[in-house]
């Protein structure tokens, strides 16, 4: 096997120490995205011990108009993509005239309705459009350049951040960081390693120690939630859940044309960004 030599500088955006090196000195209890999350009362104040505290997590909505197994504002997902557009899981939809709400840096709340909506293709990604672009306080994610399939960018084995909601199977021995349960139904930022990729299909694999502390199996509520890559600092999308347990989306860099096309079709004059390295 030939080994592929990348310059120095263009290594220190790998994924795998931009996340291993913000877990040092974490616990377990640093997963939460807020300290303070009251729906009804539109007030959220950002975890400033969470583990990702330092990057931008704007994208990542916070709350629904709409109601799941009894609860109230319950957030779908709609991780935005462009200033005016957000991205759910098909089989877990929100429809025309739901509210989507997003949280800026100093804890402001952004709300915004759908507008229209459509599927991409016939994957499990389903895009809404909203009634007016978030202001510039709220950054969109982005996404991989094309050159991601079998780049330092792209590897088995590199450890994801992934969004989840509800309270699953947590390590150790379904006790972890919430042994009362406290934590269910609040954001949090989890780990979980990229395990095999075919034909756009990715399937998320569980992580060994260190990150198996920071790890959640995925269950009922936690469709269309978000995972990344961090790359430079910044969130870059991968999918949205589609599959429970360990994770499983139709990967957002390679149906890249599709939801583009999907997006103009939609309106707005917007298409998926590449983030730069």
């Amino acid at each position: 096997m030939t080994a592929l030599l990348l310059p120095l500088k263009r290594m220190t955006h790998a994924p795998r120490g931009q996340i291993d090196h913000r877990l040092r000195g974490c616990v377990p209890a640093d997963v939460l995205l807020y300290s303070t999350e009251n729906h009804d009362e539109q007030k959220y104040v950002r975890n400033p011990d969470c583990w990702v505290a330092d990057i931008d997590l704007t994208s990542i909505p916070v709350a629904s108009s709409e109601t799941y197994d009894g609860i109230s504002h319950f957030c779908y997902g709609g991780t935005l993509v462009t200033p005016r557009h957000a991205l759910l899981a098909n089989h877990f939809q929100l429809g025309v005239g739901a509210t989507v709400r997003w949280v800026t840096t100093n804890n402001t709340v952004v709300e915004r309705t759908i507008s229209a909506t459509a599927r991409v293709s016939t994957t499990d990604i389903f895009v809404v459009k909203l009634d007016s672009d978030v202001p510039e306080t709220i950054s969109p994610a982005k996404i991989l350049p094309a050159y991601y399939e079998g780049s330092y960018l792209f590897n088995a084995d590199d450890p994801c951040l992934t969004i989840s909601l509800r309270y699953g199977s947590l390590y150790p021995n379904n006790t972890g960081y919430q042994p009362d349960g406290s934590y269910n139904n609040r954001q949090k930022a989890g780990v979980a390693n990229i395990g095999t990729y075919i034909g756009g299909f990715l399937t998320l694999s569980q992580p060994i120690l260190p990150r198996l502390q920071f790890y959640e199996y995925l269950i009922a509520g936690d469709s269309g939630k978000p995972c990344f890559l961090v790359v430079n600092g910044e969130l870059t999308l991968l999918g949205v859940w589609l599959g429970g347990m360990e994770g499983s989306c139709n990967l957002v860099p390679y149906y890249k044309n599709q939801i583009n096309a999907t997006l103009a079709a939609l309106g707005g004059g917007y298409n998926l960004t590449e983030i730069e390295l």
